[in-house]
């Protein structure tokens, strides 16, 4: 390597991933950052997130679902412009959720500060995603596995809204996000817990701010409109 700057780093992390991915119908997409696999009513991405502060770099992995049919409702409540509505995801998942131990305040990263150590940290990176990642996604690739994924066992019963949002949970995203999301999954799902989700949402949204309040009744109203 030349010079030790950020776009080789991020060319040495795709060229350990894609031997991985590549069989499992991963695409790397350099504009999103991602490797893309399409999946019936959807597609899903392995994010590279990754902070230059040369010498060091610090990368990590995101995990995204998204599915046609609850965006389109998502996209249409929120008033999503055009231009911006295929961006959308419907889950984020970080790597604490497959168990791995976190950085406090930072997550789960890896780090390097020559090439010689990024091709070691890359070779534990490589069979973590091979092991770990792949399967995640083979797990949630439609309406009834996100379902689980976003309104687990019990998710009908908790009142109190997590803040920040548990990092270990499926779903990473910020409220309301999350919770409307929740509910349009559930309400696509058929879940019977539905209104108890709504009511148990519902009182997670009274502490966010007004306008954000206002977006989760929005939906709900839409979505609980007679024909």
């Amino acid at each position: 390597m030349p010079q030790w700057i950020k776009s080789e780093v991020r060319g040495l992390i795709y060229q350990a991933l894609e031997p991985v991915v590549a069989p499992a119908a991963f695409r790397l997409q350099k504009k999103k950052d991602s490797f893309v696999r399409k999946i019936d009513g959807g597609r899903q991405e392995i994010g590279v997130a990754l902070s230059d502060y040369n010498p060091l770099f610090r990368f990590s992995l995101t995990l995204c679902v998204r599915l046609e049919a609850v965006e389109a409702i998502n996209n249409q409540s929120l008033d999503i412009a055009e231009r911006y509505r295929d961006l959308t995801v419907s889950s984020l998942t970080q790597l604490e959720f497959l168990g791995l131990p976190a950085q406090p305040g930072a997550g789960v990263q890896w780090e390097a500060q020559s090439e010689a150590q990024l091709a070691d940290v890359l070779g534990s990176v490589a069979t973590l995603v091979g092991e770990r990642v792949v399967p995640f996604f083979d797990q949630y690739r439609d309406l009834a596995a996100l379902n689980r994924g976003l309104n687990p066992p019990g998710a009908e019963n908790l009142r109190e809204l997590t803040w920040p949002p548990d990092r270990r949970a499926f779903d990473g995203s910020n409220p309301p996000y999350r919770l409307m999301t929740g509910v349009i999954t559930a309400h696509l799902a058929g879940d019977p817990r539905l209104d108890a989700l709504v009511t148990a949402y519902r009182s997670q949204a009274q502490s966010l701010p007004t306008h954000d309040r206002l977006k989760f009744e929005k939906l709900v109203a839409e979505l609980t409109r007679g024909p």
